[in-house]
């Protein structure tokens, strides 16, 4: 996308990092904001052709009974397990990829030194940084992680505990793996003003280079 004007950034982060509270300080700064989980959420529920290539892969055990493929299972079949990942990515990429490119550059084109954000979790997993024009990591100390997880797991009354915490955040790519590829690295490691400050450093050289390009 580097021929177009303006600027297309890839946003990631581990759990708990803050990186969807980056990405709403940015949207709120004019920044269109793509939710990559919303993009394969809506293709798991809507689209054939990903339904169909996720039962040839996965069977009949990952969708519910209404036909309707049951997302908690078919976590269950790839969490940990790296080839059945590469499967669902595979089936997913090409999609994802599409829908986010059009969406960056109908705001691109409609703005022409604007900045379009793909909010993606696994930006780096996924090989979606490979589209992006910048990338940015939201980062925190694991015990930060861990505290923050396990507050947000008690205010929505679940029964996650520490150790399901450390397990789950442990199965992702390590975060100084995330700080090394990005082009910019955000530490969330202290209160919610250093998180904005950082944020709108960050923001300022964004638009710059929107600009410039």
């Amino acid at each position: 996308m580097a021929e177009q004007r303006g600027l297309t950034v890839g946003l990631t982060g581990g759990m708990a990092c803050g990186k969807t509270t980056v990405a709403r300080l940015w949207g709120a700064l004019g920044a269109r904001v793509i939710d990559s989980d919303a993009t394969v959420h809506r293709l798991l529920r809507d689209d054939d052709d990903v339904r169909r290539e996720v039962r040839e892969a996965f069977g009949d055990d990952v969708f519910r009974s209404d036909g309707v493929i049951d997302r908690p299972a078919l976590g269950r079949v790839v969490f940990g397990n790296e080839q059945a990942r590469q499967t669902l990515m595979g089936i997913l990429h090409p999609k994802t990829l599409a829908i986010h490119r059009a969406e960056a550059e109908e705001h691109i084109t409609a703005h022409p030194n604007g900045v379009a954000v793909i909010d993606s979790p696994l930006l780096f997993e996924s090989g979606l940084d490979a589209d992006m024009d910048v990338t940015v990591t939201v980062a925190a100390p694991e015990e930060t992680q861990i505290r923050r997880a396990l507050g947000r797991a008690q205010e929505r009354g679940s029964l996650v505990d520490e150790h399901e915490l450390r397990r789950r955040n442990a199965a992702q790519m390590p975060l100084d793996e995330k700080r090394a590829r990005a082009d910019f690295v955000i530490e969330n490691d202290a209160s919610m003003d250093d998180l904005r400050e950082r944020s709108m450093t960050v923001w300022l050289e964004l638009t710059r280079l929107a600009e410039s390009t």
